[in-house]
């Protein structure tokens, strides 16, 4: 998942001699980049408002995770706001375009019928 590979990378990329400023900014980096990257997935599914909340609360959850799993390392407050940038679900917007087309007959007698018509009529 979009997530998983994210925070793999992070993890992997953390060493026993990482400061914890670096692990927090690395960590803060990966939620912002899964906080961009990963509802792109959920937009074919989901309308705008919901992929947004699921964001919201997947990355919580993410944040959760990483402190989980830094506890020893960083400080409990040091991811509070990272990742909560607000995303924007891009939209496709449709146009439609209606045409009207108007007729118009135009009906052209010919002078013999008038005039036939004029002597019946006389």
């Amino acid at each position: 998942s979009c997530s998983h590979a994210t925070s793999t990378h992070i993890y992997t990329s953390i060493s026993d001699s990482t400061p914890a400023a670096t692990i927090t900014d690395m960590l803060c980096t990966g939620l912002t980049n899964i906080s961009s990257a990963c509802p792109v997935h959920l937009r074919p599914c989901f309308a705008a408002e919901d992929v947004e909340e699921i964001r919201l609360q997947h990355i919580r959850e993410m944040r959760k995770f990483f402190n989980r799993l830094m506890k020893d390392r960083i400080p409990s407050h040091a991811l509070d706001k990272c990742g909560e940038k607000k995303y924007v679900v891009p939209t496709t917007t449709t146009t439609t375009t209606s045409t009207t087309t108007t007729t118009t007959t135009t009906t052209t007698s010919n002078l013999d019928d008038m005039e036939m018509f004029k002597n019946v009529h006389e």
